[in-house]
């Protein structure tokens, strides 16, 4: 009966467990220049009560030098919207070595709250906030959160 007991504890544990449901990013680009190119995740856009979050990528033909330290090809920004007051806040953000968050990490730092600012006008962060303020989830009357 042992042949039987693993099969029976892998049921078992993956009814219990299932496995993670992994978002595929959709990219959409805000940017492009001969140098550089910058994109934000749609399908990653998430709310929290009045607050917008989505990835930002920015990625470089040329290495950029890092603040903190080497150098970089791409990096991963995670920003706060607050919609209606058309502002913004950097939370989290990671450098890679290679392009399009790949490679080795370089750098990486969050905040521990948000220093909310307003986004100049024309800017790649004026458009990062409207399109994640335009395709985020929806509150309904009871407050829970929906899906676009």
């Amino acid at each position: 009966m042992r042949w039987f007991t693993v099969p029976a504890a892998c049921v078992l544990l993956c009814t219990l467990f299932p496995a993670a449901a992994v978002h595929a990013s959709q990219w959409k680009r805000l940017y492009t220049a001969a140098d550089r190119s910058v994109e934000l995740d749609l399908a990653g856009i998430k709310r929290r009560g009045e607050v917008v979050m989505a990835w930002v990528k920015f990625s470089y033909q040329k290495e950029q030098p890092s603040r903190v330290k080497g150098s970089y090809r791409s990096m991963l920004q995670l920003w706060a919207y607050q919609c209606t007051l058309g502002r913004h806040a950097l939370v989290q953000f990671t450098e890679y070595s290679g392009v399009g968050g790949d490679g080795k990490v370089v750098a990486s730092d969050s905040q521990d709250h948000y220093q909310w600012s307003y986004p100049e006008p024309d800017t790649i962060g004026e458009a990062a906030l409207k399109v994640a303020c335009s395709h985020s989830p929806k509150r309904t009357s009871t407050g829970a959160e929906t899906t676009l």
